[in-house]
């Protein structure tokens, strides 16, 4: 489910952050947790000295977010800042069901800029909060996604199901003397045929 999505909270302080850049308190909630998850002292001291990587690193990031919004599409933004929290290490690529719903996610963006609905950074803001973090969406791919691209089946999963393009792997293994006794013949130059 996508409300149940860590990292969608995440991108909501984000953009909240960028979109009231004025406000402190804003400013504060984001670095103060994740992603950035930055000490009361980090901050202070960049802010004060210049110092800390962790903390040069976040408010870059702050910074990037804040002009992007002013400028960019919702879905480009949305897709940035995943891109942005992938490439920093703050979101785990290899969180596949995460990854799958934040891009299910971006697929209802784009269709609801589409439809004229998100125009800019404090409406996309307003969608993930109340259609993707409170909303009823559930990543299901629909059927008409499922019928296309490539199937890697099983003989098992494949029975009854009928496509255009077939491929057979591994036929070059050995055959027990019950699969010569099939009505399908196997030849090592010709594949298969019927007997």
């Amino acid at each position: 489910r996508l409300a149940g999505n860590p990292v969608l909270p995440m991108m909501e302080r984000l953009l909240k952050a960028a979109l009231y850049p004025g406000d402190r308190f804003l400013k504060y909630e984001c670095l103060l947790n994740p992603p950035f998850s930055l000490t009361e002292r980090e901050v202070y001291q960049y802010t004060t000295k210049g110092e800390g990587a962790s903390a040069a690193k976040a408010f870059e990031l702050l910074n990037t977010v804040t002009a992007k919004a002013k400028s960019d599409r919702p879905s480009a933004l949305f897709r940035q800042m995943i891109q942005w929290l992938q490439s920093w290490r703050w979101l785990d690529v290899t969180e596949g069901d995460s990854m799958d719903t934040l891009y299910y996610g971006l697929e209802l963006i784009r269709a609801e800029e589409a439809s004229g609905k998100l125009r800019n950074a404090e409406e996309l803001l307003m969608f993930i909060d109340k259609q993707l973090r409170n909303g009823g969406y559930e990543y299901e791919m629909a059927t008409e996604e499922r019928s296309r691209g490539i199937k890697l089946l099983n003989l098992h999963k494949s029975k009854g199901l009928e496509f255009p393009i077939v491929i057979l792997a591994d036929l070059d293994h050995a055959f027990s003397r019950q699969d010569f006794e099939t009505a399908v013949l196997v030849h090592p130059d010709m594949g298969l045929g019927p007997r």
